[in-house]
């Protein structure tokens, strides 16, 4: 290690022995004491775009097809159930530049409520995509607002009975 890697390594508190001798399954269950939460990644695909025909189910997959992530950045996440974590690809460009296409997203099935707004997975009748969702105050039946952060796609409204929301996008990650 030349002498900028290890400035930087004193700098962070990192213990180098501790890296060299640490094992982190990057698929599995979680490593023993608590430390990593090993996140399903679900081989599906929310559309930023027109949705898509799928299964919207998110139980039942292999569970060797998971993402170990530190406890800590999921709590620094607002992940207060790590359970009802999953990862997917999201797919298109209607939510470019935020989100884009082959970017990997990971959904907090817990929250189900648009209230903060946010972008959320959701199956809106048409398919399974990624939008930025908002409720209509003051709105009987109570609606929602839908959008993408691509101006090209048009905004659009649903009764929230018509919706049904798989969960909050809390993090993502994209290829350099």
């Amino acid at each position: 290690m030349d002498q900028v890697q290890h400035q930087l390594v004193s700098y962070l508190g990192i213990n180098q022995r501790y890296l060299m001798d640490t094992k982190i399954p990057i698929s599995g269950h979680s490593p023993p004491g608590g430390r990593q939460v090993a996140v399903p990644f679900l081989n599906l695909a929310a559309d930023a775009g027109g949705g898509t025909h799928i299964d919207v189910s998110i139980e039942g997959n292999d569970d060797s097809d998971r993402i170990s992530l530190p406890r800590h950045m999921l709590h620094r996440l607002g992940s207060q159930n790590s359970t009802a974590l999953r990862m997917i690809t999201i797919r298109g460009d209607s939510m470019a530049p935020k989100l884009e296409h082959d970017d990997l997203v990971m959904v907090d099935c817990s929250q189900q409520t648009p209230s903060p707004p946010g972008i959320f997975i959701l199956h809106d009748g048409v398919g399974l995509v990624a939008k930025q969702i908002e409720i209509i105050p003051n709105s009987v039946p109570q609606k929602l607002l839908i959008r993408s952060e691509n101006p090209a796609y048009r905004v659009y409204q649903r009764r929230i009975d018509e919706i049904q929301i798989i969960g909050r996008v809390i993090w993502f990650g994209r290829r350099l």
